[in-house]
This record gives C-alpha cells, structure tokens and sequence, in this order.
C-alpha cells in the first residue's frame, strides 16, 4: 500500500509535489487477485502469516457489530477495495465464460479512475518487483449458493479453482507492479515481504534513491504457521509453562510443532472471551472463542499438525 500512497500523492500534487524520486515496490498498480476473497466473502487468503494474522483478527473481532466477516472488511477495510485486478481475472464454469471487470459487483474504485502516466509530472519514478513466487492471477468461479447470495457473499461468483504463476512475488503479479513509462523497472527474485527485508531488496531502494550507504547484508525467514491465544479483555493473563512466557491479552507460538502446550489462564472478571487461533500453511486458519468466567483456570493445547481440528482447548 506504501507505492499506492506514494502515487496518490503524485496525483493529487502534480507538479507541486516535494518529490525528486518515487520507487514503488511490490505495489499492485493493477490490483491483485488477492482483494477479491476478502471483498467478496471476507475471507484472508495470504501466504503472509503476519498479515494473515492481523486481518483475520481484525475481520473476526469487528464481524459480530455487522452481522458476517465481508460487511466488517468493508466497513473497517475499505481500502482493500483499492487492492482489487483492474484486468480481467474470473472465469465463470456454469456459463463457461470470462466475466469483464468492469461488469462485476466487485470494482475497483480507485486505480481505473486515476491515471499515473509518464513522465509522472517531473518525478524520477522507478518500480521494483518480485519473481519466482507461486502468485494467484486467475479464478475459476460458481454461481453462489442461497446461503451466500442472502449475506451478500461472493456476488460475482463462489471460486472453485484457482490458477498462478510464478512470475509474481507471491502476492502481486509482476506485470501488476511495473509502470510503463517508468525510469526502471527492477525485477528480483524475492518474494512480497523480502523485497523491503531482504540486503538485495534495501540495496536496490538505497541505489534508486541514490543514498551512498555501506551494502547491507540482511537475513530474513518468515513463519508459515502460528499458534495464538488471545483475549479481547485486558484483565485475561495468559502463562505458556513449556514456553516459559507469559503475557497479559495475548501469547503467540510461531511454527509450532505438535504437542502438548500447558496454559494457566487468570480471568479477573466474569465472561471474558478467549480466543484460540491457528494460522495454518495453504491459507488454512482456524478460530475458536470460548467463554469463561472469573478465575483461575489450567489447560492444556493440543495442537497436532498432521490432525488439525478446531477445538484443541481441554480444560483441567
């Protein structure tokens, strides 16, 4: 979203920006197929886990105020309307026929209706891309079942398979994230997240922007999965005894391996709400509420990868 900001800003100061260089980096100009799950049935799919994570709280916590998860993404997410393909990406199989965007309920709201071309009103502009990551370009869709069409989900059609390539950094096309017209358009292979954390990714910003800086060399591995429970209220104080860690709101275990996770839970008022949260490789997440009362309470996680099921709480 840091490019689209930098582009918006472009566009709406023109001539009068503060700007002698932009580099977008990863930037969806052409939206990202991504967006549609989200928009359309409030769903996350993302092989990022922290951002997995962050909206599918996000998602979940704000669900309940507006009935299911896709009305809580667009009250509280507008933006990832921003996100969505201004190129044709859905295939309907009950019509056996491509669906036009621009005839879809999903649309992009932003990006068709703001051009950014060349010369970029006097701003050296570069773009920097990822390649060589499995990234989501096209989906094969059905007709929405009733339950669906009655929420409001999945209005331009309920995916059934989905198609990638790999040339994409594993969340946006790379054909997606270049700019005509651009200074350079500089393609590495890294995926989403290492094109900003990675030596090569900082090195290619730093050498853009003509900053003079020792190379940097970077490590950076990301987790695939993760294990969280949480709490909504303050007063729930969580202690992980094989862990060693305890936090008050919440505790987090990244790539967990199956076992058994010894909890002590310390509720200091009546009906708080706990949360037991699994981000699981291929977009698969699991979330479970519970409700307890005030007190003190032992239990056990039992988190079994090879057998993953929804409630793996037992209290003592």
């Amino acid at each position: 979203m840091g490019g689209l900001l930098g582009r918006a800003y472009l566009e709406f100061t023109k001539e009068n920006s503060n700007l002698d260089k932009l580099m977008t980096v990863g930037s969806p100009h052409q939206g990202a197929v991504l967006a549609y799950p989200a928009w359309s049935a409030g769903e996350v799919w993302s092989d990022n886990l922290l951002q997995r994570i962050a909206m599918t709280v996000a998602i979940k916590r704000c669900s309940g105020l507006f009935g299911n998860d896709r009305v809580a993404v667009r009250n509280h997410i507008p933006s990832a309307q921003n996100l969505l393909p201004t190129f044709n990406y859905l295939f309907n199989k009950n019509l056996q026929q491509e669906i036009a965007v621009s005839s879809q309920d999903a649309q992009n709201n932003w990006l068709p209706n703001n051009d950014f071309p060349s010369p970029f009103y006097g701003v050296q502009v570069g773009t920097l891309s990822g390649t060589g990551f499995s990234t989501l370009y096209k989906l094969d869709v059905k007709d929405a079942n009733k339950k669906d069409l009655k929420e409001g989900n999945w209005m331009d059609g309920d995916p059934t398979k989905k198609y990638h390539t790999d040339l994409g950094d594993g969340t946006v096309r790379t054909s997606s994230s270049g700019l005509a017209g651009a200074l350079i358009n500089r393609v590495i292979n890294k995926n989403h997240s290492d094109l900003v954390k990675s030596s090569e990714g900082i090195n290619e910003i730093l050498d853009f922007l003509d900053i003079s800086i020792t190379p940097l060399s970077a490590t950076s591995s990301t987790p695939e999965s993760a294990l969280i429970i949480m709490s909504p209220d303050a007063e729930v104080k969580f202690e992980l005894e094989q862990e060693s860690s305890s936090a008050t709101g919440i505790s987090v275990i990244l790539s967990p391996t199956s076992k058994n996770f010894k909890i002590n839970v310390n509720a200091i008022k009546d009906k708080s709400t706990i949360i037991v949260a699994q981000f699981l490789p291929n977009d698969q997440t699991l979330w479970k509420e519970y409700k307890v009362e005030k007190g003190t309470y032992k239990g056990i996680l039992k988190f079994n990868r090879s057998k993953i099921e929804e409630d793996i709480l037992e209290w003592n």
